[in-house]
């Protein structure tokens, strides 16, 4: 459909580029132009088919076409074929056992960051301790020499046994961490245990709802199933995302006057029409039937994107 597109703007938008250099060459006449001007459509080179796992119904779609996924991310919702009731709790209990599990290590990975937190706050009141312990002592044996005066002792010994109370609470909050740290690593092994128990179960039967994730980060360039669409692997792709932006395809539908003379390996020009065009080096990597020409080039450039509208100019090689 694109190639028909293309093939039909070709023989209205195809023109003849002059540039200054080329009225003072011998070869140059009006029947063989220096160069040919198309209209052609940016593509990825690389493209990943994303397939339906298995039979169903696609019940939700999350992405539209051009948006960019992580690898991992969900793109749609697949409903399988139905189940029995039976089959169908011991999944919803399946899928409850693991979000516990989840819940549960989470929990203990909180614990576990409080319990470290609670150890330094422990570590910095007994280093209080041993500093006030030590000014204290020290002025008790200047005030038992008549060095010091009593205000000076009093205050260090209040100074001391404050330090220790404060140590001795966080000492005890830490412990209380310690012991939490402790009963959530038993919960959340039992929740383990019981989390992969269901998962064995649930294994054992397709699923009621499967996510279709993309098995690799891109542009989605087709969402070619809708919701509602029954899929399979025999339906072909659900979806189809290009992999690498920077390395491009722009296709073009050539006049079969320049069929003669367009071939693998001429260079070609890409750009975006405008007043600040800047062309960029691309080579013919194919020549097929019906004058359809595909010319691969890079492209740093996120403007030019999958479907961009661009020009393509190939100049002509000289005649030998």
């Amino acid at each position: 459909m694109l190639f028909a597109v293309l093939a039909a703007a070709a023989a209205s938008a195809a023109v003849v580029v002059l540039r200054r250099a080329d009225f003072g060459a011998s070869s140059f006449s009006i029947g063989q132009p220096p160069a040919l001007v198309l209209p052609a459509v940016v593509q990825p080179q690389e493209v990943v088919n994303v397939m339906a796992p298995l039979e169903g119904t696609l019940e939700e779609c999350f992405v539209a076409e051009g948006q960019r996924v992580e690898a991992g991310q969900v793109l749609a919702r697949l409903e399988s074929l139905p189940l029995s009731g039976k089959d169908v709790d011991l999944q919803r209990q399946a899928r409850s056992a693991s979000e516990r599990s989840r819940e549960v290590e989470s929990d203990l990975s909180a614990a576990r960051i409080g319990a470290a937190r609670a150890d330094e706050e422990a570590a910095r009141a007994q280093s209080a301790v041993a500093a006030a312990s030590s000014a204290y002592q020290k002025q008790k044996m200047l005030y038992q020499n008549g060095v010091a005066p009593r205000l000076a002792f009093e205050s260090a010994e209040r100074t001391f046994r404050m330090a220790l109370a404060d140590s001795e609470s966080l000492s005890a909050l830490a412990r209380q961490a310690h012991d939490r740290v402790e009963a959530l690593s038993r919960g959340a092994a039992d929740a383990r245990r019981e989390a992969e128990d269901m998962e064995k179960s649930g294994n054992a039967l397709p699923p009621a709802e499967l996510d279709i994730r993309a098995p690799i980060g891109g542009i989605v360039m087709a969402a070619v199933a809708r919701a509602g669409d029954a899929v399979d692997l025999q339906t072909g792709p659900v979806f189809r995302i290009a992999t690498d932006l920077h390395r491009l395809d722009a296709m073009a539908a050539a006049p079969p006057a320049a069929m003669s003379w367009l071939r693998p390996g001429l260079v070609a020009e890409v750009e975006i029409p405008g007043p600040a065009a800047v062309p960029l080096r691309g080579l013919i990597r194919e020549v097929g039937t019906g004058g359809r020409i595909i010319v691969a080039f890079q492209s740093q450039n996120s403007q030019m994107a999958p479907g961009t509208r661009v020009r393509l100019i190939v100049t002509r090689p000289s005649a030998p």
